[in-house]
């Protein structure tokens, strides 16, 4: 999807085939502080943990990491401190975009360009996420991510259950 192109940070390209930039920490503790990092390693043919396959595990740590920088943005809007707020946004969109790949099992792939055929997604994905992405320092792009993270995170509820109730049933 052309519209995503060469917003994403840096990180993305993180190894760029060289595996050596990946360090034994992150094996150790599972680190939400570089984006796409798991996703990169994989896409690089490191052999590294992989959220998605273990999701149930991930993404509640992904939600905390979500609510303690919701609380921050919310106090850098209300300062009126889009600046700064824009930075944690992109932070927070990326929260948000590994959430929703890993919800649905796979890792995040770039481009961006096949999250409405994701089967577990918010409506309007790719509009949603064009508008915040597009304005990251904005209120209005804070509350829609707002939106799409409980959306999301119900969607996530609702595969475990999906699985749980599969694995009862085969059992």
């Amino acid at each position: 999807m052309e519209k995503f192109k060469g917003w994403l940070p840096t990180e993305v390209l993180l190894f760029s085939g060289d595996a050596n930039k990946w360090e034994e920490k992150y094996f150790q503790e599972f680190h939400l502080d570089i984006p796409f990092i798991y996703d990169a390693a994989f896409q690089e043919g490191i052999e590294a943990p992989r959220p998605w396959e273990t999701s149930e595990m991930a993404i509640p740590r992904l939600l905390e990491q979500w609510h303690s920088l919701k609380d921050d943005l919310a106090r850098k809007f209300a300062n009126r401190d889009r600046a700064k707020a824009g930075e944690s946004m992109k932070v927070a969109i990326c929260l948000f975009i590994e959430m929703l790949y890993w919800t649905n099992g796979i890792p995040v792939h770039f481009p961006l360009d096949n999250m409405d055929t994701l089967k577990a997604k918010p409506m309007n994905i790719e509009d949603r996420v064009s508008f915040i992405m597009s304005q990251p320092n904005h209120y209005q792009s804070y509350k829609q991510l707002a939106e799409l993270m409980v959306e999301q995170e119900k969607l996530f509820a609702k595969t475990l259950l999906l699985e749980k109730i599969k694995k009862n049933v085969r059992e």
